[in-house]
Parts: C-alpha cells; sequence; structure tokens
C-alpha cells in the first residue's frame, strides 16, 4: 500500500483547479461579478493588498509544491544498508557456511513487513545455484509483523552445508519490503576455512 502523500500528490493541483473554477462559475451564474466590480472601484486601494495576497499564496503553494517533489519524495524514502559476513567451518566432509546479515535502515521512515532471500552460487567444476532456506529464529514466538525502525538494525542468521569440491560460494541477498522497495548485496567467499 502506497502512503497517502504518493497516492494524491497527481491529483491534488487538479483538484484545486477545479474548486477555483467552479466558485468563478457560480459567481458568474449568480451575477455576483457585478457586485464585486462595484466593489474594487470605490475601494481601489485594496487592489494592491489583494494582488499581494494573491502572490504571496502562489509563492508559498509552489514552495509547498517543491518541497514534496523534490525533498519529502526522497526523505520518506527507505533506504537500508546490507551488510554480509559469512563464516566457514570445516565438518567432517562438507564446510558450514555460517551466515550472518545486518539490515541497517539509514532512513527516515520504518521498513515494515519485510521478506528476505538468499541465493548461494556454486562455483565448481559444474556451477549450480541453491536458495539458502535454514534461517535460525527464536523458538516459541509466533510469526508476527517484521520492523526495522529508523536509525535501527536487525539481524538474519542463515546455515548452509556446502560440498568439499566447491572452490568457492557467491551469496546473493534480496531484500523487500511492503511497497515493493528492493535492495541486493552480493559477496563470495572462498570454501574453506580461514587461517
Amino acid at each position: 500500500m502506497k502512503p497517502i502523500w504518493r497516492e494524491s500528490y497527481g491529483l491534488l493541483p487538479w483538484l484545486i483547479l477545479v474548486a477555483i473554477f467552479l466558485g468563478l462559475a457560480v459567481l458568474i451564474k449568480e451575477n455576483k461579478t457585478s457586485l464585486i466590480y462595484k466593489y474594487l472601484s470605490t475601494n481601489k486601494d485594496t487592489i494592491p493588498v489583494i494582488t499581494y495576497l494573491i502572490n504571496t499564496f502562489i509563492i508559498v503553494t509552489g514552495a509547498i509544491f517543491s518541497y514534496l517533489r523534490f525533498f519529502k519524495g526522497r526523505l520518506f524514502r527507505p533506504k537500508l544498508i546490507i551488510k554480509l559476513n559469512v563464516n566457514v567451518i570445516k565438518i567432517d566432509n562438507t564446510f558450514l557456511h555460517s551466515i550472518e546479515m545486518e539490515l541497517q535502515n539509514i532512513g527516515s521512515v520504518s521498513i515494515w513487513n519485510y521478506q528476505k532471500r538468499i541465493i548461494a552460487i556454486f562455483h565448481s567444476e559444474c556451477p549450480h545455484s541453491v536458495e539458502v532456506t535454514d534461517f535460525l529464529s527464536l523458538p516459541d514466538i509466533k510469526k508476527s509483523e517484521e520492523l526495522i525502525d529508523a536509525g535501527e538494525s536487525s539481524f538474519i542468521f542463515a546455515h548452509l552445508k556446502v560440498p568439499i569440491n566447491v572452490s568457492a560460494v557467491t551469496y546473493q541477498t534480496i531484500i523487500y519490503d511492503q511497497i515493493s522497495t528492493k535492495w541486493t548485496r552480493t559477496i563470495t567467499v572462498k570454501n574453506s576455512e580461514k587461517n
């Protein structure tokens, strides 16, 4: 669901123009324009004041729309940094890759109900890819909305067993939020323990 200011952004100026047009049409239909003309001809000093007020209104309205277009449009967009770290542990005839992903929200809005996806590409004689599905979660916690508040971080942990004949693994992480914003991060690690 898009925020209200993004849904109605293109519609608001047209609604204002229609309201002004309809107001002028009612004045003309009711023949009220002659009253306005008589008032202005007797009070000629008010014309510069009215002109000044109209100009001020137009400038303030233009400033508000400029703010919405150039600043708020970017300011209230979610911004996320993905930090990815992989530790390799040898277990029997395989390597266990322990994947730690930090999602750091550097924007000014919260990121709600994000979805995570990690794809591992095995570099060997016959390269292939698998999706990481072994995510660690706390036991006995019901599924709830996932949230990363502005300025906060969230951590995701996963494991993947990699055959010993694979020389390296490329991990591609993809994060989606509820308004279909997408972030990606890719790293390649050697399939061996660090010395």
